[in-house]
């Protein structure tokens, strides 16, 4: 079991570099492509929190009042962790490869992200090896878009496309220590799944309204209606995953 749950890890970290060989090919267009993928950003984010996580940890949670405050701890918790980065920011001399504290937001966000994600799939393989790769399968079906957008992201906060794919796929490394961690530890620990994707709801939510959605609002380019546009796409993206699904 331990090499199909290293085999399907794998197949998520194959999946952020596939977003990043997408908008590599896409090269030529990137000018503009970038400011319209952070609109797409912002619907995957929200659609992810709201129409996946958030109802999945109250499907497994006893109480939904907890699972509410769950979600509204990771929105603090991101606040917070946000402040930190600032201050940190002013404390350290300024460089040209600095990236923006939204973009360093989006990192923590999607590195929890994965973490979680391993953690679902451990534990599907831990049930029945079919069952861990259709969540396998599930959780490849969401990320691609995503791992577009958080791309786009990376470069609209100052990275290079060379440099935002290499950290982009280096947050997709925690899928394994999520994996191993219940893997190793699933027989003595029982891991709060319902409450960990509530917070990450809660941080996805945070990164999409407060750290995204203003660069919207002060785009004044011709690019600003499809960017109001993707926003839309990406929510009707989550949106369609969820009725694929059949929840």
């Amino acid at each position: 079991m331990l090499i199909q749950l290293l085999l399907a890890s794998s197949t998520v970290l194959l999946v952020a570099l596939l977003g990043g060989f997408l908008l590599m090919l896409a090269r030529p267009w990137l000018s503009w492509m970038v400011p319209v993928l952070i609109g797409l950003a912002i619907g995957v984010l929200l659609g992810s929190a709201w129409l996946h996580l958030i109802p999945e940890a109250l499907e497994s949670a006893s109480s939904s009042v907890f699972i509410m405050l769950m979600v509204l701890l990771g929105f603090l918790l991101f606040h917070l962790l946000e402040q930190g980065l600032h201050w940190h920011h002013h404390h350290v001399p300024d460089g040209d490869a600095r990236l923006a504290q939204y973009a360093k937001m989006n990192l923590v966000g999607d590195g929890l992200h994965n973490a979680v994600d391993g953690v679902l799939i451990a534990a599907s393989f831990m049930v029945d090896p079919a069952l861990g790769w259709a969540t396998t399968l599930a959780v490849v079906w969401h990320e691609l878009p995503k791992e577009i957008s958080d791309v786009a992201v990376l470069m609209h906060g100052g990275a290079s496309l060379k440099r935002a794919i290499v950290l982009n796929t280096l947050c997709s490394l925690p899928v394994f220590a999520g994996a191993l961690l219940l893997y190793a530890l699933g027989q003595w620990l029982v891991l709060p799944l319902s409450a960990l994707l509530a917070i990450t709801a809660g941080g996805f939510s945070y990164i999409a309204l407060i750290d995204l959605y203003p660069l919207l609002k002060s785009d004044v380019k011709r690019t600003s209606w499809l960017q109001q546009a993707a926003l839309f796409c990406g929510l009707g993206l989550m949106l369609s995953f969820l009725l694929l699904e059949g929840h």
